[in-house]
């Protein structure tokens, strides 16, 4: 069973969301409230939505 089994199988009947996303999906540089992606380069670690 793979570690997406079994994530998938403990978030079922909860009121949890799993989200499968590419390895590459820049989530590191995505806003979570209004999901606008800016690019940064690798020193800055602090996102800032504009």
């Amino acid at each position: 069973m793979s570690l997406e089994d079994s994530l998938d199988i403990s978030a079922n009947g909860t009121v949890l969301k799993l989200w499968v996303v590419d390895r590459f999906f820049p989530s590191s540089k995505t806003c979570s409230y209004c999901g606008h992606v800016q690019d940064m380069p690798l020193h800055l670690r602090t996102y800032d939505c504009p």
